[in-house]
């Protein structure tokens, strides 16, 4: 059984020869510190190039000799998004108009919708989804790794969907008031949002639709690790809808490929929602913020299948004892009876080793055989 038809089995529901495995997605990637010690750690040369060069960035790699080494069944596509920078002058701008500061090796924006009327919404300079076409040869790119007998992923058309993405431009805060206090004025901007989003996936879409198992969604964090953020009426009154008229523009131009959204923290309110709108696989499931996990697959893996499980923030920098044990309790957890693929939480952050690194991914190899 090759790659891709482990990763299409285990979508199916049912149980491949082993549980696949996937390191390089859109929020499942490695920062670049534990990139460059992995690479010396696996005695490979510097020399790789970055899919994309952005100072903002902490995750520029997708290294297919790392992927090839830790049998990972996945390869990405990538297309340019609206959230990298461009320096005017001395400010660091993004193609939502934002300007960023970096902190602490993390970026921040200050919202330029904070004072907004409707009428600002809708005269805003948005992202033209014709400015961010994927690269040449992307399409050959992606039809080669299915031919290899490779799974390939579509990673996402930007870094944030409408939560995160309408709280950048408009404040968090004065967002969550808008939903209660301003429907009008937060359907607008959730709107304008979501037709950007939709536009940057039908240029997407028509150069790589039908090369792709997996597209990846914006991720959009509706839970933290102590609850959800907002309750899931609001998710259903705002969000829903328009996860559902995503789904639909994927299966209409690539009725093949499956359809991946991400919310860090305490989903398990919200999951049934992302069923209702046709959403087939879900990350992270993160470990750590209250969630019954095995209760989760119990109750929902017949109808979603879920990536992730793996805790980057405890057990990977803990070392690869730990990094194993927790590949064994996922395992035990989510892999029954397929709908499991195994990979990070979150992007493997600095502070873990290259050996835990290694370890998680040999022992998901060889443990996670049905």
């Amino acid at each position: 059984m090759n790659s891709r038809e482990r990763v299409i089995k285990a979508l199916k529901h049912e149980e491949p020869d082993r549980v696949p495995l996937a390191l390089g997605g859109s929020a499942y990637n490695i920062h670049d510190q534990a990139y460059q010690r992995l690479l010396e750690y696996l005695d490979l040369p510097s020399d790789w190039p970055p899919f994309r060069q952005d100072g903002f960035k902490t995750g520029n790699y997708l290294d297919e000799r790392v992927q090839a080494a830790l049998e990972i069944d996945f390869r990405y596509v990538y297309q340019p998004t609206p959230d990298l920078v461009r320096l005017n002058g001395t400010r660091a701008i993004n193609g939502w108009g934002l300007t960023l500061e970096k902190v602490n090796g993390f970026s921040h924006a200050q919202p330029t919708l904070a004072g907004a009327t409707i009428k600002d919404i809708e005269n805003y300079p948005w992202p033209d989804p014709r400015d961010y076409r994927p690269a040449p040869g992307t399409r050959e790119r992606a039809r080669a790794y299915q031919e290899a007998g490779l799974a390939v992923v579509a990673r996402s058309v930007c870094s944030y969907g409408f939560l995160e993405q309408a709280g950048q431009l408009r404040g968090t805060e004065q967002f969550m008031v808008d939903m209660l206090l301003d429907e009008a004025l937060a359907r607008c901007l959730v709107d304008h949002i979501g037709n950007t989003i939709y536009g940057l996936m039908e240029v997407y879409l028509d150069e790589v639709g039908g090369y792709v198992d997996i597209l990846e969604l914006p991720g959009d964090d509706y839970g933290s690790q102590a609850g959800p953020i907002i309750s899931p009426e609001l998710f259903k009154k705002y969000f829903q809808p328009w996860y559902r008229k995503l789904v639909n523009l994927v299966k209409s131009k690539s009725p093949g490929t499956y359809v991946l959204a991400h919310s860090d923290g305490f989903i398990t309110p919200f999951i049934p929602g992302y069923i209702e709108a046709g959403i087939e696989l879900l990350h992270p499931l993160q470990p750590g913020v209250g969630m019954d996990l095995a209760a989760v697959k119990q109750e929902f893996g017949k109808d979603i299948a879920f990536i992730g499980g793996i805790d980057i923030q405890q057990a990977l920098p803990a070392g690869p004892e730990a990094a194993v044990e927790e590949v064994k309790k996922r395992l035990q957890e989510l892999a029954p009876g397929g709908g499991y693929i195994l990979a990070p939480a979150n992007h493997i952050g600095p502070d873990v080793a290259p050996a835990s690194i290694v370890a998680m991914y040999r022992a998901a190899a060889e443990l996670g055989r049905y």
